[in-house]
């Protein structure tokens, strides 16, 4: 009977203790998650990249000539596509990169890439005598489909969670072209941020919403990024490319080409506000703003039906739904002339650097993968030309 008792109660009591710990844990965590939630909220920084992000891109021949393949791409501690700062060099020359996929150089490896490219001519010694640096880093922020609006967002938020830069490049346009033509070229220019668009455009943020999911807590984004900055694992693509093969086969296949467009008036002011705002924006952050032109490749000699075919006049997302209507490329070239125009009116009345590339850049697909994006030797074309930029312009101060 005694011993039935002592049972019964010991059973009691291992459940008791049981219930204890089961809400201690869970209160625990709910403590925990609150106070993720919050620091993430008041310390975390806006960063373009994931911080310490690391990728390979097995590359289709096919879509991509002549590319190093795999393609790497490194994203260092403060979200930059580059190598890590060198904190504590003891004159560091540091320049910021910043647009669209032409300054993010998709899918170039790192070291073909123009701000890699453009740090090594800079790094040279009798350079950094003349920049009077003992060392000089090129931090890369550019993104695909970043235009004038989302690079005012970038710039906004960013640009408060680095120190002053000796320089700032900005190449911007031809995601401001291409948004309004996939919208099929409205009247009225198409919204470039929601809220939905914040996860596009930064790969980490404060305000990033959180929910019960165990992915989408506060605790997991915390162990997310100390996983990547510990472990530094690479992210592998097999084959990239094919999509872009079939986007071109969609434009050879169009039902429908235009060949003439309305309204180009309320993109280009929309383009002229926000390049306007981003540029005084970065005008605080550096002693120097450098405007580089948006290049794009002119009707070649060699490959005229390729260069008729780009998919860049797209009436919808080649990359995410059948298209059977298009731009003609002529069309979206004026597109990118009066944009041009407007890009460099406002830099020359700010009285910024402005530096046109286009005709310094070799035309033909050598240079061009296709409309904007670089081969690697377009890419060391730009880095050489602004690397003389920098230098003369240096020595001038």
């Amino acid at each position: 009977m005694v011993f039935g008792t002592l049972y019964g109660w010991a059973r009691e009591t291992q459940f008791l203790m049981l219930l204890v710990l089961t809400f201690l844990l869970i209160a625990a965590i709910v403590l925990g998650e609150s106070v993720a939630r919050w620091w993430l909220r008041v310390y975390a920084k806006y960063r373009v990249w994931k911080p310490y992000f690391r990728a390979e891109f097995g590359l289709n021949s096919l879509a991509y000539p002549n590319f190093p393949s795999p393609a790497r791409f490194l994203v260092n501690g403060d979200g930059e596509r580059g190598s890590e700062i060198p904190r504590h060099a003891p004159k560091l020359y540091r320049v910021l990169v910043a647009g669209g996929s032409a300054v993010e150089c998709y899918a170039l490896d790192q070291e073909a890439t123009w701000p890699v490219l453009l740090q090594r001519i800079l790094e040279r010694p009798e350079n950094l005598e003349k920049l009077g640096a003992s060392h000089v880093h090129v931090g890369n922020i550019g993104k695909s489909g970043v235009g004038a609006e989302i690079l005012d967002c970038i710039l906004k938020r960013v640009l408060p969670c680095f120190p002053r830069f000796d320089a700032i490049i900005i190449m911007v346009g031809a995601s401001d072209v291409l948004r309004w033509l996939h919208a099929g070229a409205p009247p009225t220019p198409p919204p470039a941020i929601t809220a939905a668009t914040l996860d596009e455009i930064f790969g980490c943020y404060p305000l990033r919403p959180f929910g019960p999911q165990l992915r989408r807590t506060a605790l997991a984004e915390i162990t997310r990024r100390i996983y990547r900055a510990v472990v530094r694992p690479t992210w592998r693509h097999g084959s990239f490319g094919s999509n872009l093969l079939a986007a071109f086969q969609m434009r050879a296949n169009a039902l429908e080409v235009r060949t003439s467009v309305e309204h180009f008036e309320v993109v280009a002011k929309n383009f002229e506000f926000y390049f306007r705002q981003a540029l005084c924006t970065a005008q605080a952050k550096t002693d120097r703003l450098i405007v580089a032109r948006q290049p794009w490749l002119a009707e070649p000699q060699a490959g005229k039906q390729r260069w008729e075919y780009l998919w860049h006049g797209a009436v919808g997302n080649v990359f995410r739904e059948e298209v059977k209507v298009f731009y003609s490329t002529q069309v979206v070239c004026r597109c990118l002339e009066l944009i041009d125009e407007r890009a460099t009116s406002v830099a020359q009345e700010l009285g910024l650097e402005c530096r046109e590339l286009r005709s310094a850049i070799e035309t033909g697909f050598n240079s061009y993968n296709d409309l904007f994006h670089f081969t690697p030797s377009g890419a060391a074309d730009v880095a050489a030309i602004l690397a003389k930029v920098v230098i003369a312009g240096q020595v001038r101060h």
